[in-house]
């Protein structure tokens, strides 16, 4: 079977060499970009990057997906739209800083999100430019003093009548520690709520004993009285109602 010798200038040398646009670009760096605009793929071996959507054709990091393995950043992805700092999610693991942060942009140009670290650390950011740590309420209920009901709670099974103004407040998941601070307001402005008794006795890991009181630091049953209870901790060993 004889074999016929084909010329160069019949065969299609290129990815599209009859085509006007560039499909297809690498740079000295030896990296790679597939496309333009919002539509662009960019794979940069010489940082660690893949790129898709602006983040490659445009160069800014709107509307697109951005991840880095790198000197910089050991582990990073991003998830952004329509605004270089604003709406997204980001994903960063490594150099002492690893955590998950989700955030979004105000109508005033305010960047408010949450942050999860690698330590459980909560962190937010209302909207005033830098995140803060975050200390969760681990338990809280509304009470109805004349029925001692739990009207609504969370982490919190029941209330026990004590006495005049006196209750314990049980809760349905034990603490592992009583190193916790409880808050509570009465539904009448001239009452005041706080522990009842002394520690340790007041704080336990299944409940904490409060009381309501005058001005006069004596004991009060409101008729139709509400009782509002809060204990914060920070507990990341555990999960409990936020």
């Amino acid at each position: 079977m004889a074999i016929t010798k084909v010329s160069r200038g019949l065969l299609n040398t290129g990815i599209e060499d009859n085509s006007n646009a560039t499909a297809m670009t690498i740079n000295a760096s030896e990296d790679i970009t597939i496309g333009s605009g919002t539509d662009a793929i960019k794979l940069q071996g010489s940082i660690g990057r893949l790129a898709i959507g602006n983040a490659a054709g445009a160069n800014t990091f709107t509307n697109s997906l951005y991840i880095e393995k790198s000197t910089q950043y050991d582990y990073l992805m991003e998830f952004k739209n329509s605004h270089a700092n604003g709406q997204g999610f980001i994903l960063n693991a490594g150099h002492g800083s690893t955590y998950i942060q989700f955030q979004t942009l105000n109508y005033d140009g305010t960047i408010p999100g949450i942050r999860i670290r690698g330590n459980g650390d909560w962190e937010v950011n209302a909207g005033y430019g830098s995140f803060g740590k975050a200390y969760a309420v681990r338990a809280w209920a509304n009470i109805n003093q004349s029925t001692n009901a739990v009207r609504d709670s969370g982490n919190i099974s029941s209330a026990t009548d004590n006495g005049t103004g006196q209750y314990t407040i049980n809760f349905s998941t034990t603490f592992p520690d009583t190193n916790y601070v409880m808050l509570g307001t009465a539904s009448n402005e001239n009452n005041g709520v706080g522990i009842d008794g002394s520690p340790p006795t007041t704080y336990t890991t299944n409940a904490v004993k409060v009381r309501i009181f005058d001005a006069s630091n004596i004991y009060q049953e409101l008729t139709d009285g509400i009782l509002n209870v809060a204990i914060i901790r920070w507990l990341y060993e555990q999960v409990y109602y936020l």
